[in-house]
């Protein structure tokens, strides 16, 4: 299984389908031109504002997820992003 294959089964298992669907149109991901809010929005027959929430929430779940800065740790060493871990609440 390539990186490819592990990222896409990594956001399928942290995400809902729902926000996976956002997220892979809005991003062009896999094989997708990006898409917009909108264009999303009239795809799945949502207004555009519960389309953003989706959005956000699956951002949300990336940014927190332990599993996802260990599958692309790589990349944020070559690029130099810092990643700030939040304190865990006891």
């Amino acid at each position: 299984m390539n990186k490819k294959d592990i990222a896409n089964k990594g956001l399928k298992n942290l995400l809902t389908e729902t926000e996976y669907d956002v997220l892979v149109r809005h991003l062009g991901l896999l094989y997708y031109e990006p898409m917009s809010l909108t264009e999303i929005a009239k795809f799945t027959g949502e207004s555009k504002e519960t389309t953003r929430r989706r959005k956000v929430s699956a951002l949300d779940k990336l940014r927190e997820s332990p599993e996802v800065r260990e599958l692309f740790k790589d990349f944020i060493k070559e690029e130099g992003i810092n990643t700030h871990d939040k304190k865990e609440k006891n």
